[in-house]
């Protein structure tokens, strides 16, 4: 299924571009476009108007967040890091240990 996501602006691979249109389809993100055609707007526009989109972040090294840490073993705690890292545009992590006694 095609949809378009509706932004102000979009970071991309070498630029920014926006306001405009940017094309999903089965999943994957497709080409920028400032303006749809008739037959492209037949599709769901999902609007992000006053919205910047940017690819996720990747944070590569973090010990915890939120006042939970990787080393308390707790999934409960990892779970609540990993929605939070998603208000600062984090998308992924790799939780990262330190060395301690047992």
């Amino acid at each position: 299924m095609k949809k378009y996501i509706y932004a102000d602006k979009f970071f991309l691979k070498s630029s920014t571009k926006g306001p405009g249109y940017l094309a999903i389809e089965d999943g994957a993100f497709g080409d920028y476009m400032s303006e749809l055609s008739d037959e492209e707007r037949r599709y769901e526009i999902i609007d992000y108007s006053g919205k910047w989109i940017a690819p996720g972040l990747v944070d590569t090294h973090i010990h915890g967040f939120m006042g939970h840490d990787v080393m308390d073993n707790d999934p409960e705690g990892l779970k609540i890091m990993s929605e939070a890292l998603l208000s600062c545009g984090v998308t992924s992590f790799l939780p990262t240990t330190l060395t301690s006694s047992k």
